[in-house]
């Protein structure tokens, strides 16, 4: 079975709209489809912080220790939430934080994949998040889920990397509104100029812009890389043709 990272958007299973409120159906149809997925491949999810980490880090106003200790609190919430689903869908699988999986050192993300090997070898599901990472100088930083879950396709190496969104991939514009919005199905870096539109609600970590520079930057390193709905999700794990964003190097 090929490895493939699966980065769950905050705004597909929380309300960003909306503080620290869970998509719960949403969330359960989503947990049920990686628990089928699983059983074909293995399987590493990273979800996004959604209306949980995101308001956490707004809340905090800058000051360090509220950081640190809502930011930390609300995520390990919200990863309990997705474990939580995916057991009562039949998955196995495990709850990571942030800094368990990454930190920063010279300046450069390092990652403690082997963990993350460990669990797939017994065929349990990692589940990270976006969040807090600890830095050589004793700081602490905020780490998107999108850029976790693209190093992670990188350095395992995953076969594919996919981005679930609560849309059907990259849009010319938000198709929530304009109806005449189109689906660009294959993605190149001199195709960006046609994107418009990005996250609703808060969202502190770069939205779309920086999904898409991630996106890049895995394709560029030969990994296979989509971005689109739960209804596209086995076509994306499987490469095959469907209405969802391939991003092409």
């Amino acid at each position: 079975m090929g490895t493939v990272v699966l980065k769950l958007g905050g705004s597909l299973i929380t309300d960003k709209r909306r503080p620290f409120t869970l998509r719960r159906d949403t969330l359960e149809r989503v947990s049920t489809a990686v628990a089928e997925a699983a059983q074909r491949h293995r399987v590493v999810l990273v979800h996004g912080g959604g209306s949980y980490g995101h308001y956490a880090v707004q809340r905090a106003g800058g000051l360090a220790q509220k950081l640190v200790t809502d930011v930390s609190y609300w995520m390990t919430v919200l990863n309990v939430e997705v474990v939580s689903a995916l057991l009562r869908a039949g998955a196995l699988a495990a709850g990571l934080p942030t800094w368990a999986v990454a930190h920063r050192s010279a300046g450069r993300l390092r990652l403690n994949s082997r963990i993350i090997e460990g669990l797939l070898e017994l065929n349990v599901v990692p589940v990270t998040h976006g969040g807090l990472i600890a830095t050589d100088e004793g700081t602490f930083e905020i780490l998107s889920g999108d850029t976790l879950a693209a190093e992670l396709a990188i350095e395992l190496p995953a076969s594919a990397l996919i981005y679930l969104m609560d849309a059907d991939g990259v849009y010319t514009d938000d198709p929530r509104l304009n109806p005449g919005a189109e689906l660009i199905r294959v993605l190149r870096r001199e195709d960006v100029d046609r994107v418009r539109g990005g996250s609703a609600g808060v969202d502190v970590t770069g939205g779309l812009a920086l999904k898409l520079r991630e996106a890049f930057r895995a394709a560029e390193r030969g990994v296979r890389v989509a971005l689109g709905g739960l209804e596209s999700l086995r076509s994306m794990l499987e490469g095959v043709e469907g209405r969802y964003t391939t991003v092409v190097a």
